[in-house]
């Protein structure tokens, strides 16, 4: 039944034997580690023939903020890369034993690594976008809503041009009390909840546009949770803001623009072309 934890692990079956079996963009690998922990490390997708990364997606990967790895999104990846883009795919620490906060250093550390891999600081002609996918969007979110954060880049915040959420986690009052939740945000009331919660975030104003992905059956991230924050955003702040609602939608409806010829695709890639390039 949609609306369940038990049909999301079908659907997410069903996805990956999707995405394993498309043909792959044109890109090398490189590895950059931003710290000593396992996981303190992303993978930098550059296009074939490219050298000089003039626009860059950063893309937080999901999992519940207890598994996955970049690797396992490169398909995420493959509409960018073919667009020209570089892509920088990080991974972070997880719950149990690390909560938000570790998370938070590990999205600075990887970005402030990114900056001196590839002297970003310097360059004159440069444009970036910050996306996710469920756990990662809430990362991704807390991240384009931090002007402190973002400065780890090492370039102005005016640069980015939009931040792609799909299936995020953005009210999480809304979202279900599972010790999961508790391990990653605390108490409610405690200041690590509040750090973690991105709509509590927007107070301090919104940075770029954004473009988010939610479907009405979720059985993963609640559907209201996203709405929460689709209707406080767009009473509070200036910046666009485009809710793609998939009506009867999973989980995994929210990501599968990944596919090939799905509508979404074209959807998402003429509005990052549009801020990117525009």
């Amino acid at each position: 039944m949609k609306g369940t934890i038990a049909y999301e692990i079908l659907e997410i079956i069903r996805y990956w034997k999707t995405i394993s079996g498309m043909p792959k963009a044109s890109f090398k690998i490189e590895k950059i580690k931003f710290g000593a922990h396992a996981l303190q490390y992303g993978l930098l997708c550059i296009p074939e023939g490219s050298t000089v990364p003039e626009k860059l997606v950063y893309y937080l990967h999901g999992g519940g903020w207890m598994f996955g790895n970049p690797g396992m999104f490169l398909a995420n990846a493959y509409p960018f890369i073919e667009r020209g883009y570089w892509v920088f795919l990080p991974t972070y620490r997880r719950v149990p034993k690390y909560n938000y906060f570790h998370m938070e250093e590990d999205v600075s550390r990887s970005l402030e690594q990114l900056n001196a891999e590839l002297n970003l600081s310097n360059k004159e002609d440069f444009s970036w976008m910050i996306g996710g996918v469920s756990a990662g969007a809430n990362l991704a979110a807390n991240l384009s809503l931090d002007p402190n954060l973002m400065a780890s880049l090492g370039r102005p915040i005016t640069e980015l041009k939009g931040t792609f959420l799909c299936g995020p986690p953005l009210e999480l009052r809304e979202m279900k009390n599972t010790p999961v939740l508790r391990f990653f945000a605390g108490k409610e009331t405690s200041e690590l909840f509040k750090k973690a919660n991105p709509i509590d975030k927007l107070e301090k104003g919104a940075h770029s546009p954004y473009f988010i992905i939610q479907g009405t059956k979720d059985g993963l991230v609640r559907w209201k949770n996203v709405l929460s924050f689709v209707e406080r955003f767009k009473e509070t702040q200036n910046q666009e803001l485009i809710y793609h609602e998939i009506e009867n939608g999973t989980h995994l409806d929210a990501v599968k623009w990944t596919y090939l010829g799905h509508p979404l695709r074209a959807k998402l890639m003429d509005w990052v072309v549009e801020k990117m390039e525009g």
